[in-house]
């Protein structure tokens, strides 16, 4: 056979050959004429049956084409008039003019070497490709509005709450590409992912149909591809699969405090203008609501609150803060890439635009439309403000208020943690049922937003732990702080904040434990902070503690840890705190009123550390102390009341050298505590139980003799009924010592 062509009953095979590129001369100064991956495969003849391509330094290689083997071309030898096409000949991967006659000699004019016919390879069904170095980012949404309607249905707003996995490539300075892998917090590939995590993965699609699509996605198999590459394949097709994940490292913690040192917070916000729908508010009326110097003293703002609940540790002013709109954007749109540098697919110059989302918010709100949006909002502020584009990555941290969101079913979703990429929040305006009560129309829901700026800090919700066995955590049930069902007192919301409780600003780094705990008996062995371990407690010992309320100081609660890990930041433990409201702007202002004056105990399984907990980590609010007992409805649950108890029991603890329990009382009494206007500070009482009741069993000539109080009920063992003959032989003992 003289001549290389296709015939009937298959493709020819080259065999014995090694490919390689087609070159006469020197390339190196030669501009490439291909910008990306995705050009060079469009140029590639589907008749190749080229997979697994990829395209560096202008050299297109594939792991295997028609002839059974690998071939490569390097695209600097391209025509420099006319079409360029790439071709498969018996001499390897051709760049010609599209229309130009095909070369069958040797390289170098030699003669072609022995060839076989060989069939085509069947068409994939499944492509596979490798991604490098994703970030993860995991979004959590609040409060579904139409659950809100009386108020009393939060746990059930918890069993239908947003939760995703994404992962995001930085696609040049200003634009990232994301995509949604999951949409469940139990998905075991990825329910150890956390944002800022990042990983290598695999990516599987299904192939259908033929044409371009398929002739892109299979020359994609086996490579090397970026989201983006992989994804635009997809565009309103197919799902995008992933597989053996490998964690390389963690990116995180953007605006975590560390060592008490002040962070300011970054951010953009665009309020958008969507489907041609108004909102009720513009930038000045966000600048009245964001910073102190628009709304003056005494009122509520969100630079006042980050400064009064952090203690100066986490700053929003408004020279870092900035406000953009209205901005139009459109209900439905296909959006593509903007970038002009090159990207990671080796591609150098103008890469070729490529389709990111395209979106209908009038059907959907999924990845698409969220990030869709984004990205046009990206784009207006590309064209009205550039020299706030070109530091886009200074902003760490990006809100877009949506005046149109009906197939969004939550009040507000952001990033739990940031990391490398843009950290985004969205919102639905105008507000829920509630936050109209109390906000009113012309201003957006800033508990909500609050809540999701806590989120971009890494924190998770915070729960309530009923006390009832069987009853499940209520997800929002912490109505004292604002990563839970936090609403604040509507007669006050204007004019000052809720601050978080101490588990969550432990996880934040605004606040530590109590500087110099005061005990009435110095002389009890173990504990010399109030930072320690629940066996470090004697047992049947109690320690009073004097427990400050939580806006005199940035070191305002004890922590008793649960477990006798090293590493003192990877262990459960409890918190205790006291709060009190303070007046106009001030520490807690706006919490409830039932809970002022609260000793609040919490338990917290996460760690201190500016990595985000998984979602499943919460906060738990376990029981409310004070001398006056008392009990009132739970507004956000018609589960269980809150009840104000003056001492608590806790579960048993098996974590530690023995089984064990933590006692809580409080000690201050009623005629040093009133409810309308509570003490600056109070005293607890803290005691480990080793036993769960003193039972006659224990009781004994050792037992019923000495002064412990072994299962911390307040009495001591010697004064408990079942002591009493043994109470009596040691008064007859005392008798005969004296007589």
């Amino acid at each position: 056979m003289a001549a290389w062509a296709p015939t009937k009953l298959g493709i020819i095979l080259l065999l014995g050959l090694s490919w390689s590129c087609t070159a006469l001369g020197s390339t190196n100064d030669v501009t490439c004429p291909f910008a990306s991956w995705r050009a060079a495969i469009i140029a590639l003849s589907s008749t190749t049956a080229c997979r697994g391509c990829d395209f560096e330094d202008c050299v297109l290689s594939c792991q295997r084409c028609a002839f059974g083997l690998p071939a490569a071309v390097d695209l600097r030898t391209c025509p420099k008039t006319g079409t360029p096409r790439i071709y498969l000949t018996p001499t390897g991967l051709v760049c010609i003019q599209k229309g130009g006659v095909r070369p069958v000699a040797g390289l170098n004019g030699t003669a072609p070497p022995p060839v076989q016919l060989f069939g085509p390879p069947p068409p994939l069904e499944v492509v596979t490709a490798s991604v490098s170095d994703a970030e993860v980012q995991v979004l959590t949404g609040h409060d579904r509005p139409k659950d809100l309607v009386n108020l009393l249905d939060m746990d059930e707003v918890a069993k239908t709450e947003e939760y995703a996995v994404l992962l995001s490539q930085k696609v040049d300075n200003a634009t990232d590409f994301v995509r949604q892998v999951a949409s469940s917090a139990t998905d075991k590939l990825t329910a150890n992912l956390r944002t800022g995590d990042v990983i290598d993965l695999s990516v599987t699609a299904t192939v259908s149909g033929s044409g371009r699509r398929r002739h892109l996605l299979e020359a994609a198999h086996g490579s090397r591809r970026s989201l983006l590459d992989f994804s635009s394949l997809l565009l309103g097709r197919g799902s995008l699969n992933i597989s053996n994940i490998q964690l390389k490292r963690t990116n995180g913690g953007k605006d975590f405090v560390v060592g008490g040192k002040p962070v300011n917070i970054t951010s953009l916000t665009f309020l958008v203008r969507m489907c041609g729908k108004e909102l009720n508010f513009g930038p000045q009326d966000i600048q009245k609501i964001y910073f102190n110097k628009f709304a003056g003293s005494g009122v509520y703002t969100l630079q006042r609150q980050h400064e009064v609940c952090s203690f100066n540790k986490l700053l929003f002013p408004p020279e870092t803060n900035l406000i953009f709109g209205p901005i139009d954007i459109p209900c439905q749109a296909t959006v593509t890439s903007t970038t002009t540098d090159a990207n990671n697919t080796g591609g150098k110059g103008t890469v070729l635009k490529l389709p990111m989302y395209q979106y209908d918010m009038t059907k959907a709100c999924n990845d698409v439309e969220k990030y869709g949006v984004w990205e046009l909002a990206k784009q207006w502020l590309q064209q009205n403000q550039p020299a706030v584009y070109a530091n886009i990555r200074f902003y760490k941290r990006k809100i877009v208020m949506l005046s149109f969101a009906d197939k969004c079913e939550w009040k507000g979703l952001g990033n739990t943690g940031c990391g490398d990429g843009h950290c985004l929040s969205w919102h639905r305006v105008p507000p829920s049922y509630i936050a109209e009560g109390s906000w009113g129309a012309n201003s957006p829901d800033m508990t909500a937003l609050f809540h999701e700026l806590g989120h971009n800090i890494g924190l998770n919700h915070a729960s309530r732990v009923y006390s009832t066995p069987g009853l499940n955590t209520s997800v929002y049930g912490d109505v004292t702080d604002p990563m839970g069902s936090g609403y604040p007192d509507p007669t006050r919301v204007k004019a000052g904040p809720v601050c978080f409780t101490a588990p969550q600003a432990y996880k934040a780094g605004w606040y530590s434990p109590i500087d110099n705990p005061d005990y009435l008996d110095p002389n009890l062995d173990g504990v010399t902070s109030a930072d320690f371990n629940l066996w470090t407690l004697q047992a049947g010992r109690m320690y009073t503690f004097t427990v400050p309320s939580m806006h005199l100081s940035d070191k305002n609660y004890i922590r008793i840890s649960l477990d006798t890990l090293n590493n003192v930041k990877l262990q459960s433990a409890v918190f205790l705190s006291y709060r009190v409201r303070q007046g106009p702007g001030g520490f807690d202002h706006a919490m409830r009123p039932a809970f002022d004056g609260a000793v609040m105990l919490h338990e917290y399984n996460g760690t201190a550390s500016a990595k985000p907990d998984s979602v499943g980590v919460m906060t738990g609010l376990r029981a409310l102390l004070r001398p006056i007992t008392g009990r009132i409805p739970d507004l956000q649950s018609n589960i269980q009341q809150f009840e104000f108890v003056k001492s608590y029991r806790s579960p048993k603890y098996t974590t530690g050298p023995e089984p064990s329990w933590l006692v809580a009382r409080v000690v201050t009494t009623t005629a040093d505590y009133k409810i309308a206007a509570p003490p600056k500070q109070v005293k607890v009482g803290l005691c480990r139980a080793n036993i769960d009741a003193f039972t006659a069993v224990m009781a004994n000539e050792e037992t019923c003799n000495d002064d412990f109080d072994r299962d911390c009920n307040g009495v001591i063992d010697a004064e408990e009924a079942v002591c009493e003959r043994f109470r009596f032989r040691r008064l007859l003992r005392e008798r005969r010592t004296t007589s």
